[in-house]
């Protein structure tokens, strides 16, 4: 069953996430220092607070309002993940951002996350890693991370309480 977390947040305001509601799809935060950065560039106040809500446990999660501030933090923190929206307030400024992101040449895996449906039509859209619309389903874009190599796949506990029995 998709996770129904981000949509809920979208539907709900913010005020939502800072319930003590488990969804049961996150992840619990790793204690690696050197997490991996990710990036969310959304003119949407809201859908970057709760993008960060989402993934948090497993990035340290940056965000950008406008192409100025997504090319600064781009620049002055390497982010392994980006989650680009196409769209900022009526002007389709994302595909200008996805162009300057690889001019830079780094090997940052891109995500369009937008509700632009044409977006992913259109010819610049190839040169990003992933397409995902809006509102998303966590449990599809944790599975693309996870094929990607930027999260670990989650462990299975019905094998891990199979393994404690045996063992006890």
């Amino acid at each position: 069953m998709p996770c129904e977390f981000f949509p809920d947040i979208l539907a709900h305001g913010l005020e939502y996430a800072d319930k003590d509601v488990s969804y049961g799809c996150h992840r619990h935060k790793r204690k690696d220092p050197m997490r991996k950065k990710l990036l969310v560039i959304d003119d949407d106040r809201e859908v970057r607070q709760a993008t960060r809500f989402a993934f948090e446990r497993d990035f340290d999660v940056l965000e950008a309002r406008d192409e100025k501030e997504a090319l600064r933090l781009f620049d002055e923190n390497s982010p392994e993940v980006v989650f680009l929206d196409i769209v900022f307030h009526g002007i389709p400024k994302g595909w200008e951002i996805l162009k300057e992101i690889r001019k830079r040449g780094r090997k940052t895996l891109v995500v369009l996350v937008t509700a632009l449906a044409s977006a992913e039509r259109n010819p610049l859209a190839s040169e990003a890693d992933g397409f995902f619309g809006k509102p998303f389903d966590l449990d599809a874009v944790n599975a693309f991370l996870v094929e990607k190599g930027m999260l670990p796949e989650a462990e299975d506990l019905s094998s891990k309480e199979k393994e404690m029995e045996e063992g006890a």
